[in-house]
């Protein structure tokens, strides 16, 4: 998600300031038509839930002499068919903040603040006020990608007597016995009785590493290879809000991740708990607060749930997460901006509109 910084001289300086508003200036719900050049608008968030599934894939490769497996080699478990198979390593719950339409607010600016810089997301949600480092705004992060991508197996050089020969039966034989006088070559090695002396232990190693090379290099052609890799799959704009137990994504040992409604895998369940939820206010209680947020910067006092993840009978992640929609309003006054002498940084939680630092800073 983009981070926009807004530079704003002294006839736009209060504008975005989303904590803060002086006395003197105003603070309206968001109308496009009421807006005029001497406003800027900003909105508080809304808090979706996403999930960031890992899993291993691995890929089988069948031999082209994977019949003969265990006739030759002994070996039971060589890959018959090719397939994608996939493990779920873990689940990781995360939240983020998207611009609440309906709680836009627009801000008149006035030349004495000292509200200058103001950063917003991509979509208008306040991120700070004179923020002096970087934010960075979660958001469901995938720096591996979705898309498989496997190596190229190594290219196999065959003895000539294996490319003349006409049936897969005597290419078995004739491979078979590649591999077992490959183990005998290495055995003579390791033993110090090979005919050809080793001018010391690392060209042993090469020489060992060698064998082991060819024998793995004729072997997949019996048992097959397996690849293996880690990717992440990602199922996002999960309600924070919804109470009880439902199922939010499915999980496939063929597919991976999948839509809540594909019935080829199993589900993966969301649980919420609402833990903290704002009080309704009164009427007079409710006119004194709009009072204070026609006079200052709102912002959130975000509720918080419980927020539970569960596949297979297993819990897999619980956290408690702040959210937007379950908190109430505030504001912050404007007075924080208009002390001569003295710059205040504000800084949001993007994901939630709470309130996370406000200190006075040395520019």
């Amino acid at each position: 998600m983009k981070l926009y910084t807004h530079k704003i001289l002294y006839l736009l300086v209060v504008l975005l300031t989303s904590y803060g508003c002086a006395t003197a200036q105003k603070v309206e719900r968001y109308s496009v038509g009421a807006l005029n050049d001497n406003r800027v608008v900003y909105a508080l968030p809304q808090t979706i839930l996403y999930m960031q599934v890992t899993s291993e894939v691995a890929r089988e490769i069948p031999g082209e002499l994977s019949l003969y497996a265990e006739r030759y080699l002994g070996t039971s478990n060589a890959v018959m068919e090719p397939a994608l198979k996939y493990h779920l390593k873990g689940i990781e719950l995360g939240a983020r903040g998207v611009a609440n339409e309906e709680l836009r607010f627009s801000i008149d600016f006035r030349k004495n603040s000292t509200a200058t810089n103001v950063s917003l997301t991509d979509d208008g949600v306040l991120v700070g006020i004179n923020l002096q480092e970087e934010v960075v705004l979660p958001k469901p992060i995938d720096v591996r990608s979705n898309e498989l991508k496997w190596e190229e197996l190594p290219e196999i050089k065959f003895p000539l007597e294996y490319i003349q020969a006409t049936t897969a039966a005597a290419k078995a034989k004739i491979l078979a016995d590649n591999i077992y006088r490959i183990r005998e070559s290495r055995d003579l090695v390791v033993s110090g009785e090979s005919e050809q002396p080793f001018a010391d232990g690392k060209a042993l190693e090469i020489a060992v590493k060698r064998l082991d090379n060819e024998e793995a290099t004729y072997s997949r052609q019996f048992n097959g290879a397996r690849q293996t890799q880690e990717i992440v799959q990602l199922a996002d704009h999960l309600s924070a809000t919804e109470e009880g137990r439902h199922v939010v994504a499915r999980f496939s040992t063929r597919e991976g991740l999948l839509p809540a409604d594909d019935l080829r895998g199993e589900p993966i369940y969301l649980e919420i708990k609402v833990v903290e939820q704002s009080a309704p206010l009164d009427e007079k209680e409710q006119k004194r607060l709009e009072r204070r947020l026609s006079k200052g910067i709102v912002y959130c006092v975000p509720g918080m749930v419980q927020a539970t993840i569960t596949y297979r009978g297993q819990v897999l992640e619980r956290r408690e997460v702040p959210v937007a929609q379950l908190g109430n309003l505030e504001a912050l006054d404007m007075i924080l901006f208009n002390t001569k002498g003295r710059t205040t940084s504000v800084e949001l939680y993007p994901m939630n509109g709470g309130l996370k630092k406000v200190q006075e800073i040395n520019l």
